[in-house]
């Protein structure tokens, strides 16, 4: 299941050259461990079932070429659909503060994000509105009258 991390992290970590003793090495790569994104993370993920139905197809043998995809991934796409969850979940998360009164109300309102366009052939898995319904609870709120 980590295997793919191992490459994009090799690739971090020594674009720069290669690191000169240990120390630096261990640096690097705590460091690229630490900024890796939820979103590759998911995406790798992802494509898991991928893998066991091909093993599956191929009854165990050694013709299956991992990693080898039917599609090329979209990863600007990727990036966009992460960028759309956090917004959602920021957008959720003020929708509960509205409902429980614990909103500053000098604090704007954010607006309900659209959800990015996505390729046909992308498979990313339940969106964060289809499991929640992410409608405005209260419309009362005004951040230029203070209560």
């Amino acid at each position: 299941m980590i295997e793919p991390a191992w490459a994009h992290l090799k690739r971090v970590t020594t674009k720069k050259g290669a690191p000169r003793n240990r120390a630096e090495a261990e640096r690097a790569w705590r460091k690229a461990w630490e900024e890796l994104e939820q979103w590759r993370i998911q995406a790798w993920i992802e494509r898991i079932p991928r893998h066991i139905k091909e093993v599956i197809r191929c009854n165990g043998g050694n013709d299956y070429q991992e990693g080898a995809a039917s599609y090329k991934r979209d990863w600007k796409t990727l990036k966009r659909l992460d960028k759309y969850r956090s917004q959602i979940i920021s957008y959720m998360r003020q929708q509960v503060l509205l409902g429980l009164g614990r909103v500053d109300p000098m604090e704007p309102l954010l607006r309900k994000p659209k959800p990015p366009e996505l390729p046909e052939q992308m498979e990313t898995g339940p969106q964060p509105y289809e499991l929640l319904d992410p409608e405005p609870l209260h419309s009362d709120h005004d951040p230029k009258q203070r209560r």
